[in-house]
């Protein structure tokens, strides 16, 4: 950091400020073969949200019912962030397993049991928390 301001002292642009410097994009924009495919991904990458967008909302019809499902599924990430955090020794493996696995059980649980499946999936996140981090050193 202390690099990066010298050299504003110096008159020069620090690395990642060159991004918003004109010139470093003046090669790609110019480019029109370039800019074909770009145009290209763009409006398949639209195309897939768009898609993805409509199956969304013909699975959840309610807004309140999605915003219930996106913060349940931000709760698993929740024993995982608090044991990393909190803890003297934080395992990354078992931080991982811990998101997957109770990712998973939510998921199973979910169409059977919308309301309550992310308890399952905090259950299932903190004991895979525990139990990879005793096992893995």
């Amino acid at each position: 950091m202390i690099a990066d301001l010298s050299l504003f002292y110096k008159g020069k642009t620090p690395r990642p400020l060159r991004l918003f410097k004109r010139e470093f994009w003046r090669g790609y924009l110019d480019n029109k073969e370039h800019e074909k495919q770009l145009l290209k991904l763009v409006k398949i990458s639209a195309s897939l949200i768009g898609l993805f967008s409509v199956v969304i909302a013909f699975l959840f019809p309610n807004i309140v019912d999605l915003f219930v499902a996106a913060f349940t599924v931000m709760l698993i990430l929740a024993p995982a962030t608090f044991a990393l955090l909190f803890s003297k020794k934080p395992n990354s493996a078992a931080a991982f397993y811990s998101i997957v696995l109770g990712f998973v059980a939510f998921l199973l649980v979910f169409p059977f049991l919308p309301k309550v499946s992310f308890v399952a999936g905090i259950f299932i996140s903190i004991l895979t928390y525990f139990i990879v981090s005793k096992f893995s050193k």
